[in-house]
C-alpha cells in the first residue's frame, strides 16, 4: 500500500502533514470562515436557522459531489458568502455548503457570511437563481426544475443554458 496505507494508520510524513493542514478550517465541529475581505470588516453573519431555502427540490446534491464539497469546506474553510434575497433571509445561492454542513453536524464560527442580492419581487429573484446562481455541487433535476419553474411564474421562460435540461 505504500504512502497511501501508512496515511490510514497516520504514518506517512507527506500525507500526514497535508491530511493536519487540510483540518485546519475545521476544529470541533465549527468551520472556520475564510471569505471575508477585510477581517476589519466582515461580511454580515446571519445564524443559520434564520435562513430559509428558496430553491426548494430544484438541485440534488449527489453522494460524489456532496464528498467533494466536504473536503472542499474541510480544506477551505467557508470560502464563499451565501447570496441571499435582501431584506429577506431567502437563500438564493449556498444551500449545498449548508445542507453539508448541517449533514456533518457543523456549525460556522459566528454564523453564516451572506452578501444580500436585489430582486424586486420573488419571480426576478427565481429568474435570478436559474440564471446567475449556477453550482459547480449539486444537479437540477427534472422535476425539480418543473415545480421551481411553476412555483416563481417562470412557466413562459426559457433557461437553455442549463446543463442537461431539455425545453420540449
Amino acid at each position: 500500500l505504500g504512502c497511501l496505507g501508512q496515511m490510514v494508520y497516520g504514518q506517512c510524513r507527506y500525507w500526514g502533514r497535508r491530511l493536519m493542514a487540510r483540518r485546519k478550517y475545521l476544529k470541533a465541529g465549527v468551520l472556520q470562515v475564510t471569505c471575508d475581505p477585510n477581517p476589519a470588516h466582515p461580511l454580515r453573519r446571519v445564524p443559520i436557522d434564520q435562513l430559509l431555502a428558496f430553491q426548494g427540490e430544484l438541485k440534488d446534491l449527489p453522494e460524489d459531489q456532496a464528498d467533494e464539497l466536504k473536503a472542499s469546506m474541510i480544506e477551505e474553510g467557508f470560502a464563499a458568502p451565501v447570496f441571499i434575497w435582501w431584506g429577506h433571509d431567502d437563500i438564493l445561492d449556498g444551500h449545498q455548503r449548508l445542507l453539508v454542513a448541517h449533514l456533518e453536524g457543523w456549525t460556522i464560527d459566528g454564523g453564516v457570511p451572506v452578501v444580500e442580492i436585489e430582486a424586486t419581487t420573488r419571480k426576478s429573484a427565481a429568474r435570478k437563481v436559474l440564471r446567475v446562481f449556477s453550482s459547480a455541487y449539486g444537479q437540477i433535476n427534472t422535476d425539480g426544475l418543473v415545480a421551481f419553474v411553476e412555483d416563481h411564474g417562470l412557466a413562459n421562460e426559457r433557461f437553455d443554458h442549463l446543463p442537461g435540461i431539455t425545453w420540449d
